[in-house]
């Protein structure tokens, strides 16, 4: 066993001995029985280290952090300060468009995180006067409400319609969203954004371009040169295990061609 392992272990031992299981609005406990077990063999000294003082520290945020199972199913790291971090980096990538666009946060008084997992990105949103959140995984919708009461979840079919009405919202984020969809089910869903977004309002999308290509074949590279969407893993739609990447042309010529409100994309997921 690694030094880092035993502190771990003897750190739970301790809490449990003394009756103060929870550091930073998180049980080590549950930590260890649930998921330390489980990641044990994956996660690196480095990562644990850090985790560990982030789960005794607390996050910079305030909030609460979530589980690893669910950190590692919205970022594909087990890495607390790669999940917080990268919230806040997305956030500001926003604001940045927004700002390149004549345009600020608090300019929109009702957004949607569409997709929102367990709230990496919706953590960092809580100034805008209407907030909400929708995302296909039960379990990390069930987390949000319990943690971020400052705005409303709820859970979404992987197949539209939403549940909120037509014209709802005056910005819609789907971020990295399509690129874990077949080409026609992101076209549907793509249909459905625009229907929750205001004739006056915004959607903003990150998607897999350009700069994103290194994982595909040189027929897959003919293929997203040529304009065409590539989807890896189709069986595995809504999952990080199912990859779309989508040639700045498609974007431009396809997506655009549904009926719209004003439209902003990012050539690289965030």
């Amino acid at each position: 066993m690694t030094e880092t392992r035993r502190i771990f272990k003897a750190s739970w031992r301790v809490l449990k001995e003394e009756g103060a299981l929870t550091l930073a609005r998180y049980s080590l406990e549950k930590l260890y029985r649930r998921e330390f077990h489980i990641v044990e063999h994956k996660i690196s000294e480095e990562t644990l280290s850090r985790n560990l003082k982030i789960l005794q520290d607390g996050a910079d945020d305030k909030f609460p952090i979530p589980p690893i199972s669910l950190v590692e199913l919205v970022t594909g790291s087990f890495s607390l300060d790669w999940f917080l971090r990268s919230g806040k980096m997305t956030v500001t990538n926003i604001e940045n468009l927004l700002v390149q666009n004549s345009l600020k946060l608090s300019d929109f008084n009702t957004i949607l995180d569409f997709g929102c997992g367990c709230g990496r990105v919706i953590r960092h949103l809580n100034i805008v006067k209407r907030l909400c959140g929708c995302d296909s995984n039960p379990e990390a919708i069930e987390w949000a409400k319990d943690n971020l009461n400052f705005a409303e979840f709820s859970v979404n079919r992987q197949e539209p319609p939403n549940i909120y009405g037509d014209s709802e919202f005056d910005l819609v984020l789907a971020l990295s969203v399509l690129t874990h969809m077949t080409e026609e089910l992101g076209h549907r869903w793509m249909a459905e954004f625009h229907r929750l977004v205001r004739p006056d309002g915004f959607l903003i999308l990150s998607l897999h371009g350009e700069a994103t290509l290194q994982p595909l074949t040189p027929k897959e590279r003919r293929r997203f040169l040529d304009g065409q969407v590539v989807v890896r893993g189709e069986r595995y739609i809504g999952s990080n295990r199912c990859a779309a990447f989508h040639p700045s042309t498609y974007v431009r010529e396809e997506l655009e061609r549904i009926p719209s409100r004003r439209f902003f994309h990012a050539s690289r997921s965030t």
